[in-house]
């Protein structure tokens, strides 16, 4: 049975008696069924919401070297559509005729897509062709054969990691589900995690009510835009430098007190996911960054330095140091410390 929510939201804003604004909540469609025609009029009008300019990705274009029992390469969307997908696990598979033992009933061609080893996946967006990060403001996905309330959900995050909307996929018992939803407000996804069944597909594992298996058929999303966030790659961006100091003279290191400054982007970070940080120094010189065990080191130039740090997959939860040293040309360093929440 489809159904579609409509929210709308009346802000008031009283300042000099202006108007009441209006703010639109995101257009969640869903949908299960036994067949693929029970999906298609909600699947249809989710492609009207997110417009022309959109992506569908319905796996049957990938070559038999990608697909089972061969692993898929996450990165193989993201020239031509601007979606990467990876999983916690130890890969993806793309299957190879009848997927891991029959039962997943497929909405459009042959081919379904699973991670191995886990149950989740995440699909992140970039510009095509680039590596430059970016949102989108629809996301769509169809499962195959979600057999109970609350085995699948789809989460939307921003940059950051945090968590926009959570929505639970429909159950569809050896049939097909789906979940759309069209953010109508200004909000930038830039990660979606799709939750398929409580537990990973694999060998010897059978579906049941308690363990419950699903696959990902047809991701359909909204052409991804360029965030306004900096790159992976390290890019140097202009700062005020105080006044009568050069740093391209030789004593410049001397003259001056070897200074660091350290912002991060976000005060909580996913482990395995990339916080962005602007790095200050007064001087060329050496630096490191560190996290618990991982020490990153770099060699920076005079000014601010937008750089992209990873999270170590298997860093300790919680409140966390990060923590910033320079080291100048004559042995003087100088630091600094935030704290961070790995999540």
């Amino acid at each position: 049975m489809a159904t579609l929510l409509r929210i709308s939201v009346l802000s008031a804003v009283v300042a000099l008696a202006l108007p009441a604004v209006a703010s639109a909540a995101p257009e969640i469609r869903t949908v299960s069924g036994a067949t693929p025609a029970s999906l298609d009029a909600t699947i249809n009008a989710f492609k009207a919401d997110a417009g022309e300019k959109r992506s569908e990705i319905n796996w049957d274009g990938v070559p038999a070297t990608a697909t089972f029992p061969n692993r898929f390469p996450g990165g193989f969307f993201g020239s031509q559509r601007g979606a990467e997908f990876d999983t916690p696990g130890i890969g993806t598979e793309i299957s190879n005729g009848s997927p891991w033992g029959g039962g997943f009933p497929r909405y459009s061609g042959d081919k379904l897509f699973s991670p191995v080893g886990s149950n989740y996946t995440n699909v992140r967006f970039n510009v095509p062709g680039t590596p430059r990060q970016a949102f989108t403001s629809a996301f769509g996905v169809v499962l195959s054969d979600v057999d109970t309330t609350g085995g699948a959900s789809v989460t939307f995050l921003d940059s950051r990691g945090a968590t926009i909307l959570d929505v639970p996929v429909p159950p569809g018992p050896n049939g097909l589900s789906f979940v759309g939803v069209r953010f109508r407000d200004g909000e930038r996804i830039a990660e979606v995690q799709v939750r398929a069944g409580t537990a990973p597909i694999a060998p010897g594992v059978v579906d049941t009510p308690q363990t419950d298996l699903a696959a990902i058929d047809d991701v359909l999303f909204a052409e991804p835009q360029a965030d306004l966030a900096p790159p992976p790659d390290t890019q140097f961006v202009p700062i005020d430098v105080p006044s009568g100091f050069d740093p391209s003279s030789s004593s410049a290191s001397s003259a001056t007190p070897l200074r660091a400054s350290l912002v991060t982007l976000a005060k909580s970070v996913r482990r395995n996911r990339l916080l962005k940080v602007v790095l200050g120094s007064s001087a060329d010189t050496e630096a490191t960054l560190t996290l618990g065990k991982t020490v990153k080191h770099l060699t920076l130039q005079a000014g601010a330095t937008s750089f992209s740090f990873r999270v170590p997959a298997n860093a300790k939860k919680g409140k966390q140091k990060l923590r910033f040293e320079l080291t100048g040309t004559d042995g003087n360093t100088a630091a600094k410390s935030v704290k961070i929440n790995v999540i």
